[in-house]
């Protein structure tokens, strides 16, 4: 399961939006969270743990993010929630639009360190908010993906899961063959849990894995060679609404202006 720990954007005003160089913008001032898809992909991967109780699936998670150490909080929780690995590639680059990168990291990870044979992803994120990494996963690994996830669960045939996921305006449920890659979308009722104080202690002794570049035969010149977008310039959109000032001493003489100059010439008589 891979996730990534963002800003939360909705804290920010206005006047918080000021960027720096054409590229950057300091996002230090909010508080981070998870990103919403990812927080989907987290919640439906416990699930699928909680539905093999009592099952010979020999089923582990592994939650994976990349970055400084700002996600180590959220890492402890998820060892809390019954996660069997929590990993960081330590990563202080650009990775907000550089999806190659992202993507040549979590492969390296993928093929050099633990066989798995389902990856979790959020579609996307409001970092980049590209939606490739995904893809270009599965295409480095040579497995399949699916887009839009909504569900998945056991499934009878031995080496297979069951898949819910949107095309245009169709659910559409389909057993799959493992190995594959899962792009979670707008999946109901997927709030992560919250670790209880017991859970916390009984993972007090868990630690976060963490790998460098270096362990993963990688080299930040080449991932950020590997980056195939260039920013040009970011701005801060402005959604502005036009509106009207009703004038009138009270409410009557106000709801008469309404109704003559605005709501009469739109009603069909």
């Amino acid at each position: 399961m891979c996730f990534k720990v963002v800003p939360d954007l909705d804290m920010m005003s206005a006047e918080d939006w000021v960027v720096k160089g054409h590229s950057q913008v300091d996002t230090g001032c909010v508080p981070t969270m998870l990103n919403p898809y990812d927080e989907s992909a987290l919640e439906l991967a416990l699930k699928l743990k909680d539905a093999n109780t009592g099952n010979p699936v020999d089923l582990q998670l592994t939650a994976l993010t990349i970055g400084t150490n700002r996600s180590h909080k959220v890492l402890k929780n998820l060892l809390a929630l019954k996660y069997d690995h929590a990993v960081r590639v330590d990563c202080g680059l650009d990775l907000r639009f550089n999806a190659p990168a992202v993507a040549a990291m979590i492969h390296q990870y993928m093929k050099s360190q633990r066989n798995h044979q389902v990856i979790l992803f959020g579609s996307q994120s409001n970092e980049g908010d590209n939606g490739k990494t995904p893809l270009l996963v599965a295409e480095s690994l040579g497995v399949p993906c699916i887009n839009a996830v909504t569900n998945v669960t056991l499934s009878e045939q031995k080496g297979c899961l069951d898949v819910t996921f949107r095309l245009d305006d169709w659910l559409i449920e389909q057993t799959v063959k493992l190995p594959v890659v899962l792009a979670v979308g707008n999946a109901p009722n997927t709030y992560i849990r919250v670790p209880t104080l017991k859970d916390k202690m009984q993972s007090s002794q868990k630690e976060v894995e963490v790998y460098f570049l270096k362990d993963l035969g990688l080299a930040e010149q080449a991932l950020e060679e590997a980056n195939d977008i260039e920013i040009i310039e970011l701005f801060y959109e402005q959604h502005e609404r036009s509106g009207v000032f009703i004038q009138g001493r009270n409410a009557a003489e106000k709801a008469d202006v309404l109704y003559e100059d605005y709501i009469k010439k739109r009603v069909k008589t």
